[in-house]
């Protein structure tokens, strides 16, 4: 059966940061024209080591959960409940309050569930507390740290489908008390076949900072639900080695490091970018390399022609140079009237 480690390159008892790979016993950084491979998640988004919710926000997993289903995690449950905290859970029918849970209770439980008839909610207390620990739930019981923990006498295992599996939560009616603190360092949902249904590591979206879990399985971002804000642990690398990319034109050359074969680049000296992201050579007569308007338009001027149809200049009698031009209208840019088509230049990228 599968299972989702809560995997962090290593280095000299360090933890790499973002940016870095595992080279041997050391974190080398990725260098510019590379990417990282053996990673978790996509560029787009910086690993955490943790995400941390306060008790206001959760994730809603959007999985219906299946008998033979199982849950892999790792997590840290930060301070000691007065009264239980949900860590997960999804809806039951309205008619059999049974559903598919984990909750962290201050006093071991015996006999009979707190619930009542919740009867896959597990009250539990043999955690530690502001360190990782690793959870096994299915159908045989509560997996803490390498020790088994049955459901109670008379307790099946029986999830039922009233709605998804939620984190940091459960998804019972509008139930928003006794959501506790709690970090999550990885988090798996497995189908009976052992094949991966969620496969969630810690991230922040880079565009907006938004924090969340990435899901390797859907290839999704899912961010909070909830109020407020996850805070987010530190910046990792899980990559293990480094590959050059290979995705600039000719005439170019690299700026940063990027992500499976995505590397960021401009174009050399003397070398302009086309619409057709490519490097062109500059109309060098005179100095004359960029068209630029006192209302800040701009655009390069080739030294070949690269469209059709194309604004033409003529430095001197002897020199032709030519301007990109797309078809349609836009801002910011210079327009022209061919054969009754609007056509428009393109800002100046070098």
């Amino acid at each position: 059966m599968l299972f989702l480690t809560f995997a962090t390159a290593s280095a000299m008892g360090a933890t790499c940061a973002a940016g870095e790979y595992q080279n041997n016993d050391a974190c080398t950084p990725i260098n510019n024209g590379y990417y990282g491979t053996n990673c978790n998640i996509p560029n787009d988004y910086a690993e955490l080591e943790y995400i941390h919710g306060t008790g206001a926000q959760y994730i809603d997993t959007g999985v219906l959960m299946q008998y033979d289903y199982e849950i892999r995690a790792v997590i840290d449950p930060t301070s000691l409940p007065r009264n239980g905290y949900f860590f997960w859970g999804d809806k039951p029918y309205i008619t059999t309050p049974y559903y598919y849970g984990f909750t962290f209770w201050p006093v071991v439980n015996s006999g009979s569930s707190t619930w009542g008839d919740a009867r896959i909610t597990f009250f539990f207390r043999y955690m530690d507390l502001n360190s990782k620990n690793t959870i096994i739930q299915n159908s045989d019981g509560i997996n803490v740290n390498g020790t088994l923990y049955p459901y109670w006498t008379g307790e099946n295992f029986e999830p039922h489908q009233g709605g998804t599996l939620w984190l940091f939560k459960t998804n019972w009616d509008s139930d928003q008390w006794n959501n506790g603190p709690l970090r999550i360092y990885s988090f798996q949902i497995l189908d009976g076949n052992g094949n991966s249904v969620r496969a969630y590591y810690p991230a922040q979206r880079r565009s907006d900072g938004e924090i969340g879990l990435y899901d390797t399985v859907t290839k999704s971002f899912y961010p909070n639900s909830g109020y407020g804000d996850f805070i987010a642990g530190p910046s990792i690398s899980t990559c293990t080695a480094q590959s050059q990319c290979t995705n600039a034109p000719k005439d170019a050359h690299f700026t940063g490091i990027g992500f499976n074969n995505d590397c960021p680049w401009k174009c050399d000296t003397g070398f302009g970018l086309t619409v057709n992201d490519t490097c062109m050579l500059l109309c060098a007569k005179s100095g004359c390399k960029t068209l630029r308007t006192d209302v800040g338009v701009s655009a390069n001027i080739f030294a070949k022609r690269n469209t059709w149809p194309a604004l033409v200049l003529q430095p001197d009698d002897t020199t032709t140079c030519y301007i990109d031009l797309v078809p349609g209208r836009t801002s910011n840019a210079i327009h022209v009237n061919f054969n009754g088509n609007i056509y428009h230049t393109v800002n100046a990228v070098n």
